[in-house]
Order: C-alpha cells, then structure tokens, then sequence
C-alpha cells in the first residue's frame, strides 16, 4: 500500500493506462488509498512527528507522509452507498424470461436440489446456475434434466417462443470483482482502479477487509448484514492466470502477502520465467520479504533455469528508476513507431 502513498501511484498508474500490466497483487491500504487520492492529497511530513501530536490534530502517520482523517471519512461515505448496491445484487430473483426452442435446446442443464439447473447458455438473457421453476407456466420445480427435456420434447418447433420462470442466483463478489466496481465508479483518470477496469486488468487483494474497505464492510455490517467476499474465486483466477500463460514474469515491490501470493500462483505453473524483487528485507530475520529468489526456486515458484534478481533497496526511489528505463521507453518507441506508420500512410 506504501508504494501507493508515496507517490508511485502514478507510476502504476501509467503502466495499467499502456497496458503494461496483465494483473496486479496489492494490500487493502493500496486499494483505499488509490480512491481517497481522487478527493484529497496526502501530505508530506516527517518520520520524525509525535503520534501523540498528530493523533490530536487529526492527522495519521505514513512513514514521512501525512493523511488527515478527512480523506477517510470521504472515502467511507463514497463507499457505503456502493456497498449497499452490491448487496442487493447479491439477493436472488425470480426472472421471466421468453427464448426460442433452439436456443434453449443447446443449454447445458444438470439436475441439482431444487430441480434443474442451467449451467452453460449463449444467451445473455440467461445467468449461469440459474434454475428452472417452470415452462410455459408448468412447475418444473424438483423435476430432473431427464424430465425438463421430455418435456421440451413435446414442444413443436424449433423457433417456438418458451416462456421461463427462473430463480437467478444473486451475484457473489471476490475481492477483485470488488475492486472493478470501485473503478468503474470513481470515473477518475487519475485513477489506478480506474484504468484497471477500463483495461480490464484484475487487481487482487487476498487481504482486502485489512484496512479502510474493512471498516466500511464493518460499519455497513450494522445497518445491512450479509455482505459476501469470496477469495475462492480469486485464487482460481489469479493461479489459472498463470497457469495458461505461455511465459509470466514477476515485479515484485516489498514482500509480505502480496509477494507470496504472485509466486504461489507461479508454483502452479512450475515457477516463473522472470522474477526482480525490490525491497530492504534480509534473509536472517526470516521473512518473507527478506527472502532471496533462490530460495523461491526451492519451492518451484522461480522455474530452475530462470535468472531472477533482487535488488536491495528502497522501492520508492528505484521503481520509477526502473521504469523510466525499460517499460517508458517502450511505450515511447511504440507511439514514434505509430506515428510514423500515420505520417507514410
């Protein structure tokens, strides 16, 4: 989250605005911050602040930066009312619905509890796992595939209009799902969430509710219960992600979490082929941070042949450094190419 305080916001920024990035691992503090940066800037300090002085001026410590308590309680009353909404997505409906024949005839089904179920359909009209209460206004509520079928069997016509009674399962938000909500609704440019869900690049938070998005779930917890955050679906994402890519590499910005839970995914896929650490970490005090990228090619997370670097430093100051000199250059001589492609044209 620190690389987001400290001013790398708009580096990260700019490379999820070129495309630069096909997924992002980060803290819940990046999340929070990205969005409160939108309303009210962070000030610089000193390391040096009294707790007690700050804490009565209303004011919380960063290292040397400052956030006032302001940007939180505006970052609290543009979230809630998202929440809100998304919880009442999550409440199943009952849904009418009016297809052809044909179309319904190519849907996957599969008996469940309740009856049958619709697993697969190429049409939008129709959720996935939603499941069939009647046809043509016939229960079909605890009838088997076998019999839903019979009985489509009896209806002539292949571009015959059915009409479906549907119970459609609310939505179920992962942690990632969460946050391109937040993008899609902050509508801010300056935004990492923003470009994130313009360029469809997934962020992935394991540890989402640790922080202000944790509170504002807490808080919100009083007047509506219910609020469902699923990690499963994210850890199938992020490691199927790996898994079909034909070669991943790995920029890793301090430790903890968030570097356990890119090379956790690499582990799936045999290890990565290109891994640079950058943090202060040392491997005696037995982080996971101060851990060396040899000791990730133990676990099969950093493939056997790669040649994987860690820089010891501060990755506030070397990140953009890096960047500057790999990733903006490329996108400078893709751009002067493209418009020299204009100019012969």
């Amino acid at each position: 989250s620190n690389m987001v305080s400290c001013g790398n916001r708009e580096i990260i920024r700019y490379l999820m605005q070129h495309r630069m990035i096909n997924c992002v691992v980060t803290t819940g503090g990046a999340i929070e911050e990205d969005i409160m940066k939108c309303f009210f800037p962070h000030y610089m300090g000193d390391f040096k602040l009294r707790g007690k002085d700050l804490r009565l001026k209303g004011f919380n410590r960063i290292g040397n930066l400052l956030v006032p308590n302001k940007n939180y309680i505006a970052f609290e009353d543009w979230l809630k009312p998202i929440l809100a909404k998304m919880l009442d997505e999550q409440e199943p409906t009952v849904q009418n619905v009016t297809i052809l024949k044909k179309h319904f005839s190519r849907m996957m089904l599969r008996t469940c509890k309740a009856g049958t179920m619709i697993i697969e359909s190429e049409t939008s009209k129709i959720k996935a796992k939603s499941t069939i209460l009647s046809i043509n206004d016939i229960a079909m509520t605890g009838k088997m595939e076998e019999d839903v079928k019979s009985f489509l069997d009896k209806i002539s016509g292949d571009n015959s209009e059915i009409k479906l009674t549907l119970w459609v399962p609310g939505e179920v938000f992962s942690p990632s799902k969460i946050i391109r909500r937040m993008g899609k609704e902050i509508d801010n440019k300056d935004s990492i969430l923003y470009w994130a869900y313009k360029n469809d690049i997934p962020i992935f938070c394991p540890a989402i509710t640790d922080g202000a998005v944790g509170d504002v779930v807490f808080f919100h917890s009083y007047q509506k219960e219910g609020m469902i955050i699923d990690t499963a679906q994210d850890i199938k994402k992020i490691n199927e992600m790996a898994m079909n890519a034909p070669k991943t590499g790995m920029i890793i910005l301090g430790g903890g979490i968030v570097k356990h839970h890119i090379c956790n995914a690499n582990l799936m896929r045999n290890g990565a082929d290109f891994s640079v650490f950058v943090n202060t970490g040392q491997e005696f005090d037995g982080s996971d941070s101060g851990a060396r990228p040899d000791e990730a090619i133990s676990w099969g997370k950093i493939r056997l042949d790669a040649k994987p670097v860690k820089v010891y430093g501060d990755a506030s100051l070397i990140w953009p450094l890096l960047v500057s000199q790999t990733f903006v250059k490329y996108i400078e001589q893709a751009s002067a190419n493209e418009e020299t492609k204009g100019t012969t044209k």
